[in-house]
């Protein structure tokens, strides 16, 4: 009898041991498959789930170097400067590490620091122009910041949030109403973006008075804004009859290309959105992105963004 209760311990303790160390694999795989999937804000949670458990030190400092790569993507600089520090430190093999980290020190306003990095990534692969461009780049903006230019910068707090708001475009004649996109609260649905960890990004819309104040922004009305969908970057037409607009869905946990669409106007409202396909193939659709569009004034000709080859 004691034998068996023995037996039946050491059994559940085996059990225990072998699910705890499935669970914390599964982790990793779990953040890799999310990565994959360009659901960065998810995959960065689960790596460092299951960074604690791992002892072998190549894997940490691969782990590492991801965390890192899901803040870049994110455009978390701050974040991403310190995981990059972090991946250097654990000796990571991926020179782009040091390329990255001399950028994120850039767009942190680092000049000094970034030219260094600069440097070092230009010494470990010289025939990459980029380490060079870095060091240009990061030279200039140190001197235009010295050296401002005689335009003031004004803060619209009126209409800027804690969370991104950009793209903006007027969207009447008179330049009174402006629509811009957004990820602060109050967009369509209540979801949070796997990709970024914030909230999906809306058209709002705000309308400036006779006093020049700014109205407190909303969603812009009509079918344009969707529940799971990223919109922004649009372009009203000259005639205010047509928005133009980009739109990112989500197909099975996975990012799918982004597309251009157009709503018409329908009275204080937008239409339904119509895909814009210039004429190409749905499987060439899906392999591309399509995004940013500006109108002509005779609505003749489109410019847009594109990694279209």
């Amino acid at each position: 009898m004691k034998l068996t209760k023995v037996l039946s311990v050491v059994v559940v303790f085996i059990l225990a041991c072998t699910m705890n160390a499935y669970a914390q694999k599964n982790y990793i795989k779990d953040a890799d498959r999310a990565f994959e999937g360009e659901q960065y804000y998810n995959a960065q949670e689960l790596y460092k789930k299951g960074m604690s458990k791992i002892k072998n030190k190549q894997e940490k400092a691969r782990i590492t170097f991801q965390i890192a790569e899901c803040y870049r993507k994110m455009n978390d600089w701050k974040q991403a400067e310190t995981w990059y520090g972090k991946a250097i430190k654990a000796k990571h093999t991926n020179d782009l590490m040091y390329l990255y980290l001399a950028e994120a020190k850039k767009i942190n306003q680092k000049y000094d620091e970034a030219i260094t990095a600069f440097q070092d990534y230009q010494k470990l692969v010289p025939s990459d122009p980029a380490g060079e461009n870095g060091i240009k780049s990061s030279e200039l903006a140190q001197k235009w910041k010295d050296n401002p230019t005689r335009w003031v910068v004004e803060n619209m707090a009126l209409i800027n949030s804690k969370d991104y708001d950009f793209s903006p475009t007027y969207a009447d004649k008179k330049h009174t109403e402006l629509i811009f996109t957004s990820k602060r609260e109050g967009q369509t649905g209540s979801k949070i973006d796997p990709v970024s960890g914030t909230m999906y990004s809306d058209l709002f819309t705000t309308k400036v008075d006779k006093n020049g104040k700014w109205s407190t922004p909303s969603t812009v009305q009509g079918e344009v804004n969707s529940a799971i969908s990223n919109e922004g970057a649009s372009h009203v037409t000259k005639k205010a009859d047509k928005i133009y607009f980009t739109r990112c869905d989500q197909a099975k946990k996975k990012w799918v290309t982004c597309k251009i669409y157009m709503a018409p106007k329908k009275g204080n409202a937008w239409g339904t959105p119509e895909l814009i396909d210039f004429g190409l193939d749905a499987a060439v659709l899906d392999s591309f992105n399509f995004r940013h569009p500006t109108i002509s004034a005779d609505d003749q000709v489109m410019i847009f963004a594109s990694d279209m080859t």
